[in-house]
């Protein structure tokens, strides 16, 4: 009867690739307990891996209703509404306004958060702020960090070239 618990099994199998297996726990988790944000917006990332767009908004949605101050899930919206694969799902005002308020909520300081607010950036076709963003993020994160580095400067790239970054879609 412990949601914590549930939650952080979900993200264990999430890691371990047993999505579906993730998904049951974080639904016990919120039947367990209906107000855990953290659980909805975890939930909602699993939707969102699963192409289930319409679920993880809901989600996403739903741990902001509970707590405002979530700048994860307000980050995981704009991140969808930014790169989703479907460009039906995409819609770059959103995501600018969703995004805005994560970075908002950590006093800039998150370079995901802003990293995210460039995405959104280049989705709405203002590719100057999403560069401006962009080099903030690159700024603020571990230069040791060469995965996220080179993550950050490929879609660094992309903006330069005025084209938005959007998630791959895999059958």
């Amino acid at each position: 009867n412990y949601a914590d618990a549930y939650c952080n099994r979900g993200l264990l199998r999430g890691e371990r690739g047993e999505p579906d297996k993730a998904l049951s726990d974080f639904d016990e988790a919120i039947r367990l307990d209906p107000k855990y944000a953290d659980a909805h917006e975890a939930r909602g990332d699993f939707w969102s891996r699963k192409k289930e767009y319409g679920k993880a908004l809901a989600d996403y949605d739903e741990a902001i209703h509970i707590d405002p101050k979530d700048s994860a899930a307000y980050h995981s919206r704009a991140w969808l509404w930014a790169t989703a694969s479907d460009e039906k799902v995409r819609d770059g005002k959103r995501a600018v306004e969703s995004a805005t308020r994560a970075c908002e909520i950590d006093g800039w300081k998150g370079p995901n958060n802003i990293d995210t607010l460039a995405a959104a950036y280049a989705e709405s076709g203002d590719f100057t702020s999403a560069v401006k963003w962009q080099e903030k993020a690159i700024s603020l994160i571990d230069p040791n960090d060469a995965i996220v580095v080179a993550d950050y400067r490929t879609r660094l790239v992309l903006y330069r070239d005025k084209k938005p970054y959007h998630q791959e879609s895999k059958p």
